[in-house]
C-alpha cells in the first residue's frame, strides 16, 4: 500500500495508503523497525507526505491536508486540516516551500498557508486540467506530471498568486517527473523517460 516516503533525520515517514502513515526507524539501515503509527481510521487513506522540521503534512484521499505534530515520531499526533470542498475534497500529493504546502489534485494547484500548522488557511487556488498527479519544487517553480494533460511549469514566487509559465504535451500520460539543472525527467506511460528543455 505504501504510495509516498519523506525522510527526515532517522527516520523515514511513508504515506501507506489505507494503512495511514507508519513511521521507521532507519537508524541502523540494515534493520529498519517501525516505531511510530496513526492508522487510516485516524487520519485516514494517505497519497503522499512530506516531513518539515517537526511537522509532517499529508495528502489524505478524499479529504485534503492534514498536518502532524512528529516531535516526538513514536507518537505522532494530529495538528490541524484543511479538507472538504474548499480543497477539492481530494490530494494526490503535497509540496513544501516556506510556509505554504501546495496540493494537487484532479482540480488543480492549491496553495495552502501553513505559517500555523493547526490553523491552515488556503491562499490560492489554480485551475488545471486533468490531475495534479505528482509535483516536484525547485527554487519558486513547482513542476507537475498531470498525467493525460501532460507536464506544467508553475511560477509560485507569489504563492497567493500562481501563475502557469510553460507547458508540454505529448501522446502520452505523464506519470512523474524530476528536474535537474534545465532538464525535466519525466515518466511517460508506457515511453519510458522523456527528457525536457528547461531553458525557454
Amino acid at each position: 500500500n505504501t504510495c509516498d516516503v519523506s525522510v527526515a533525520g532517522d527516520h523515514a515517514y511513508l504515506a501507506d495508503g489505507t494503512g495511514g502513515l507508519v513511521i521507521v526507524d532507519i537508524s541502523s539501515p540494515s534493520a529498519p523497525v517501525p516505531v511510530g503509527q496513526l492508522t487510516a481510521a485516524e487520519i485516514g487513506t494517505l497519497n503522499a507526505v512530506e516531513v518539515y522540521g517537526t511537522t509532517l503534512y499529508a495528502a489524505v484521499n478524499g479529504q485534503g491536508l492534514v498536518t502532524v505534530d512528529v516531535t516526538d515520531p513514536t507518537t505522532p499526533s494530529i495538528l490541524g486540516s484543511l479538507v472538504g470542498l474548499e480543497v477539492g475534497n481530494s490530494a494526490f500529493d503535497v509540496v513544501l516551500g516556506n510556509s505554504t504546502a501546495f496540493l494537487g489534485n484532479s482540480s488543480g494547484l492549491y496553495a495552502i498557508d501553513v505559517s500555523d500548522p493547526e490553523n491552515p488557511t488556503l491562499a490560492s487556488f489554480l485551475d488545471l486540467p486533468g490531475i495534479a498527479w505528482k509535483m516536484r519544487k525547485y527554487s519558486n517553480r513547482i513542476y507537475i506530471a498531470n498525467v493525460d494533460q501532460g507536464f506544467f511549469v508553475v511560477d509560485v514566487t507569489t504563492p497567493s498568486a500562481p501563475a502557469v509559465i510553460g507547458h508540454w504535451q505529448g501522446d502520452t500520460d505523464v506519470e512523474d517527473v524530476a528536474v535537474t539543472g534545465t532538464i525535466a525527467c519525466v515518466a511517460g506511460d508506457g515511453a519510458g523517460l522523456l527528457l525536457l528543455d528547461l531553458t525557454d
